[in-house]
């Protein structure tokens, strides 16, 4: 087989596999194919399984498709074209391509957030501990925030007087679709903003040290006293787009090419709605474990492409916690009102945020 010398530091590939009609005119099973699969090629030196799931390809009339991850060892002389020729030629399978490669593993679990909700005294539960480390989001539901409606009134608040602010000493911006980056607010267009709270903001604070999750975040993170909190609003604008897959904060670990445990976090972040969400006013989808590795940075796509995503769908007052390094997008407001969801970022004193403000205050006129 030919080498590829992309495979010299190790690669994830991601393969769909169609399977062949039989005499009875029934496509071969999946299940009995992904162990046909296995059966020519694993184990072996040169390759190591990662995961599969059935899933259906579009591009072939939604036709149900085996989707497999494996990894070539570092310095392995087979490429992926080589392993598609030879699954492609099994009897068994009408076609095989490759989907994806990656210098990272990649994930595509089929969870919803609904299967992985919790209620709040589940929030230290071994299962919602063992499943917020892997997939690094979950949900929270039932109680979460009691007090939606002030929370709502202080937000409004800050958005306008901040508003008015940049009316009055910055009116060389346009408000919604240019970029820029304050002490307090950041915004990169599209009718996106990212308002901080004051710091000594009373209502604001209490709330951040006193809510349900903080179990949750002490347990990964250490003792409240060690950890500092930013708490801000993100809102939406009526027909703002669709972000880009991001992460917020970086990795400060190589990339994993195998699926092994996550690096403890540095941070973790809480997204609280003052408005019940919908697919018409918008959310966030969350790619499931993409937070153990920065190779899938730039990689985005790809959650999509194989039904690896999470769709942030909760009701004014419950929330989604995630890992500050787990990609995710906010999704376009497509509705006529503004979508206000409060952000809480709790992170270890090491760690400084540094990428989504300015060191400028918009509340005072630009220096001369």
């Amino acid at each position: 087989m030919g080498g590829d010398s992309r495979m010299s530091s190790g690669l994830c590939v991601v393969i769909g596999v169609v399977p062949a009609v039989t005499d009875t005119q029934q496509r071969y099973d999946l299940k009995q194919l992904e162990a046909d699969i296995k059966e020519k090629y694993w184990p072996s030196s040169e390759f190591r399984w990662g995961h599969s799931k059935p899933w259906k390809d579009e591009d072939h009339g939604d036709v149900d498709v085996l989707l497999i991850s494996f990894t070539l060892s570092a310095g392995s002389q087979t490429s992926e074209s080589d392993v598609i020729q030879t699954i492609q030629s099994m009897s068994q399978v009408e076609l095989a391509d490759v989907w994806i490669t990656c210098p990272s593993f990649v994930p595509f679990s089929v969870v919803t957030l609904e299967s992985i909700s919790f209620s709040t005294d589940q929030i230290c539960s071994d299962i919602t501990l063992s499943t917020f480390s892997e997939l690094g989001v979950i949900g929270l539901r039932g109680g979460v925030c009691p007090d939606v409606k002030t929370l709502y009134e202080a937000s409004q608040v800050r958005i306008a007087e901040t508003k008015a602010a940049i009316d009055q000493f910055h009116p060389e911006i346009h408000y919604g679709s240019d970029n820029f980056a304050f002490l307090e607010i950041g915004s990169r267009g599209g009718n996106r903003f990212d308002l901080l709270f004051r710091a000594d903001d009373p209502l604001v604070s209490q709330f951040a040290w006193n809510a349900p999750w903080i179990p949750l975040i002490t347990h990964f993170l250490g003792h409240p006293s060690t950890l500092h909190c930013l708490s801000s609003i993100i809102y939406s604008l009526p027909l703002a787009p669709n972000q880009s897959w991001h992460s917020d904060g970086p990795h400060l670990s190589a990339s994993q090419i195998h699926n092994g445990p996550a690096s403890p976090p540095y941070a973790i972040c809480v997204f609280l709605p003052l408005i019940d969400l919908s697919p018409t006013v918008g959310f966030t989808q969350f790619w499931p474990t993409s937070h153990k590795s920065d190779g899938l940075i730039g990689f985005g796509s790809a959650a999509e492409l194989l039904g690896a995503t999470v769709d942030g769908i909760v009701g004014a007052g419950d929330c989604v916690i995630y890992d500050y390094r787990l990609m995710h997008r906010g999704m376009g407001n497509f509705s006529d009102i503004v979508r206000p969801v409060l952000q809480f970022v709790y992170h270890v004193d090491s760690y400084r945020e540094v990428k989504n403000y300015g060191t400028k205050s918009v509340f005072e006129p630009p220096t001369m």
